[in-house]
């Protein structure tokens, strides 16, 4: 079984819900993508100091390219599964980078 160095309960729920009832529409993809964000923020300041000096400039571009794809790729003009779709690709990258830190996110 893997062992987690860090847990993320209240806002990766938070997410989680998100996720659930979204129904892909703009607005869901935008409040998606915000959580993400919070969430990243939340994580560098909950890393030990050996896991910022490795991690933290990967959550700093995470960040980073959410905060451009709200601005640039998400749109009201875009269908809802295209913007599903930019979703779905930044959470992989979350979920994966979470992976690798062995940052647990608490689920419903």
């Amino acid at each position: 079984m893997k062992k987690w160095n860090y847990e993320v309960k209240g806002l990766s729920i938070q997410l989680r819900e998100l996720i659930n009832e979204s129904n892909s529409d703009y607005s869901d993809c935008v409040k998606i993508l915000e959580k993400t964000v919070e969430i990243c923020e939340y994580i560098k300041t909950i890393l030990s100091e050996k896991d910022k000096d490795i991690w933290e400039d990967s959550f700093d571009d995470m960040i980073e390219n959410i905060k451009e794809c709200l601005n640039y790729e998400i749109s009201e003009d875009n269908d809802e599964e295209e913007n599903q779709s930019i979703v779905n690709y930044y959470l992989g990258d979350f979920y994966d980078l979470c992976d690798a830190v062995n940052i647990w996110l608490a689920t419903i």
